[in-house]
């Protein structure tokens, strides 16, 4: 009998699959726990099972662009759904999603929630009624927790509208009908956004998803992509160091640098029949990191 050990039992039976296929779940993204992500989503856990209290606690998740936080998150998001709530015809929202974009103002936040919480609204109406809007439909909704993804583009925001979104986040979590814990997640300057407001701020503790180091939660990550590839060999890439140091260095320490290198040296593995990671074949990927896809402004003399 086969030993397959190196796979989770949900990817040995993929190995079934033809090629193509192969490939094709090779290339799709899969969440993989680590030690670091683990503790992060006990914490989004807690939260979650909270009573309802003033002051609710809050989380600051921070990490490098491309580094898993968006990822996790909607891991997060995805573990708890809509569902129907029999008591009423609304659907109970347990966790709700919003991004930071464009031009960030205190009518943008309030569209922000709407949108998310699929709520019907006339955008040209004024502040007071959107407010009203998000007010009673966070109440309907039964949220518990609020993600505000990419918080350090409130830097984009004028100091005056920033404040008032700040205002706004503390207002929502002490009213006593919503009493909502915010996750606000970004780069390093997530916390900074937060510091205008020295009550919100003390109200959030700090996550953080640094750069990659060859260490135990490194190798782990490289056990759990290996785990979920359908390769029919192992590649050991959590156990063998130089390959484990070529991946760190190349994907400039940073997650998705990993899987893109990871994943398609698989499916080289595959069309090339050799069924599992090797050097030659890693060398072979073609990735560009992120320090190479700056662009150099340079001064161009108009004619």
């Amino acid at each position: 009998m086969t030993d397959y050990s190196h796979l989770h039992s949900s990817t040995v039976p993929l190995l079934d699959l033809s090629n193509a296929e192969r490939v094709f779940r090779c290339q799709t993204k899969r969440y993989v726990n680590y030690p670091r992500a683990k503790q992060i989503m006990a914490k989004l856990e807690h939260l979650l099972v909270l009573p309802h209290q003033q002051r609710p606690e809050c989380l600051i998740v921070e990490a490098p662009t491309s580094n898993g936080k968006s990822y996790l998150l909607k891991e997060f998001l995805r573990r708890h759904p809509a569902v129907d709530d029999p008591k009423g015809d609304s659907g109970i929202i347990p966790v709700l999603f919003i991004e930071v974009t464009g031009d960030p103002s205190l009518e943008t936040f309030y569209e922000w929630i709407l949108d998310a919480l699929s709520v019907p609204f006339n955008r040209k109406s004024h502040r007071r009624i959107k407010r009203h809007q998000c007010i009673l439909a966070l109440k309907m909704a039964g949220t518990r927790i609020v993600i505000m993804d990419e918080t350090h583009n409130l830097a984009l925001a004028s100091f005056a509208e920033r404040m008032k979104i700040l205002a706004e986040m503390r207002s929502i979590m002490n009213d006593d009908t919503l009493m909502i814990s915010f996750v606000c997640a970004g780069t390093g300057q997530a916390k900074s956004q937060l510091q205008s407001d020295a009550q919100l701020l003390n109200r959030h503790e700090v996550a953080q998803l640094p750069l990659w180091k060859d260490d135990g939660d490194y190798r782990a990550l490289l056990a759990g992509f290996e785990s979920l590839l359908p390769l029919r060999q192992p590649s050991g890439l959590w156990e063998d160091d130089a390959l484990a140091g070529y991946i760190l260095e190349r994907s400039e320490r940073l997650i998705a640098g990993m899987f893109y290198i990871v994943s398609r040296a698989a499916t080289e593995a595959i069309r090339s029949g050799e069924e599992r990671i090797t050097r030659k074949i890693l060398e072979r990927v073609d990735y560009q990191p992120p320090s190479k896809r700056r662009v150099t402004v340079v001064d161009l003399d108009v004619m």
